[in-house]
């Protein structure tokens, strides 16, 4: 517990630790190293070290404004999936998924749907394939001789039309119609935008006492 206080102490300004550091070491020393002081302890050590504890607040939640700004923006991709049962049990799945999910079905998908448009200007359809079967499809077998289709697409209706086509395809039995779902991770500019601003809030007044 000692090292815990310790440590913390280390967040306190130098100059401060030069003055009072012995002082408040035996103080924490006499009230036997309380867990429950140390919050107290680490709190007190951080708003020594901030400037202006307003700015901050506002810099903050500047920056989480911002984060959510960017967090409700559409969603570039949609991932749309279909769960479906087995017509027959133990039927090989993947030996199904082989042909269709080969270079000539996929095809037939892509120019069906028109799917990747600007990437077949530039690259070859092979390629435009290889990076659908990779990236954009799954196949996978669930509990209760059920599988799930998945497959990711900016167009949330495309997305679904496909996902529903493929499941056909592997010969599956649909009980409902595919969902889809945004694929986002917007959310991430929310925390992103806080730390942003909690450094702008930590460094403005230090700017400002420079000029």
């Amino acid at each position: 517990m000692r090292t815990l206080f310790r440590l913390a102490m280390r967040i306190y300004p130098k100059a401060w630790l030069h003055r009072y550091g012995q002082e408040y070491a035996a103080l924490l020393k006499d009230t036997g190293y309380r867990l429950g002081d140390l919050p107290d302890v680490i709190t007190k050590g951080v708003m020594m070290r901030i400037e202006s504890p307003l700015t901050l607040v506002v810099c903050s939640i500047a920056g989480v404004a911002l984060g959510a700004c960017f967090h409700i923006l559409p969603a570039q991709t949609y991932r749309a999936f279909v769960e479906a049962q087995l017509p027959v049990a133990g039927l090989d799945l993947k030996q199904r998924a082989l042909g269709v999910l080969c270079q000539p079905s996929l095809g037939l998908f892509i120019q069906s749907y028109n799917l990747y448009r600007e990437m077949r200007e530039n690259y070859p359809l092979e390629y435009v394939v290889a990076k659908m079967r990779r990236e954009d499809i799954r196949v996978g077998l669930l509990p209760g001789n059920r599988v799930e289709v998945v497959f990711r697409y900016p167009d949330r209706l495309v997305a679904a039309d496909v996902a529903r086509d493929l499941a056909v395809e592997l010969g599956l039995k649909l009980d409902r119609e595919p969902t889809s779902m945004k694929l986002n991770r917007t959310w991430l500019f929310m925390p992103l935008g806080l730390l942003m601003g909690m450094a702008l809030g930590l460094a403005v007044p230090k700017l400002v006492r420079l000029h």
